[in-house]
């Protein structure tokens, strides 16, 4: 069996399907043999609807707002909805103290590290420690991402127990929410 070669078939060879065509057959690889370049069209593909919490972050200015205006109200001891899915991704749960039912609820917040390879140096240590006694419920809790809890924080001192961490070279952010968790490692080298 002979094949016929068109010049612009065999410079298209890589990117067409057309560059053999066999005599007396009209097309091959369903490309028709009258035609040197043929393209498939594709249907364009809908716009995906983005879930809530996608549309809040996109929308969030960099992951402050709505959280900068909770945390601005002084008046009130919690945060709203929309600031509360936010505050995940700085390392935060808000949460009622359960020991104390009833109501009004008594707001208070969780704070997570974000301690690669469960390594946590002597100062950052004494600071937490500090800080939970201090503005916590005056204890750290270890986790079994190998990081550290701060319960029992108000939302007042929300920020400067943020902040006191941040300055001594740790963070909190990425410690909670759909993100990646903590990097483990195992205790033994």
């Amino acid at each position: 069996m002979k094949y016929q070669f068109s010049a612009l078939a065999i410079a298209c060879a890589p990117f067409s399907a057309s560059a053999f065509v066999t005599p007396g057959v009209s097309t091959a690889f369903g490309v028709s043999s009258s035609s040197s370049l043929s393209m498939v069209l594709e249907k364009p593909r809908t716009a995906k609807k983005l879930a809530k919490i996608e549309v809040l972050k996109t929308n969030s200015d960099h992951l402050t707002i709505p959280l900068k205006e909770s945390l601005a109200d002084t008046e009130e001891i919690s945060v709203t909805k929309d600031a509360m899915q936010i505050l995940k991704y700085h390392g935060s749960y808000m949460q009622t103290d359960r020991e104390k039912k009833g109501k009004p609820k008594d707001y208070q917040f969780m704070l997570r590290l974000k301690q690669p390879a469960g390594e946590l140096p002597p100062d950052l240590f004494r600071l937490l420690d500090d800080l939970s006694a201090k503005h916590g419920q005056g204890d750290l809790r270890a986790t079994t991402r190998q990081c550290f809890q701060m319960h029992g924080i108000l939302k007042g001192n929300l920020k400067t127990v943020i902040s006191s961490i941040m300055n001594i070279g740790s963070s909190t952010v990425g410690a909670c929410g759909d993100v990646s968790r903590n990097v483990m490692t195992t205790p033994a080298p």
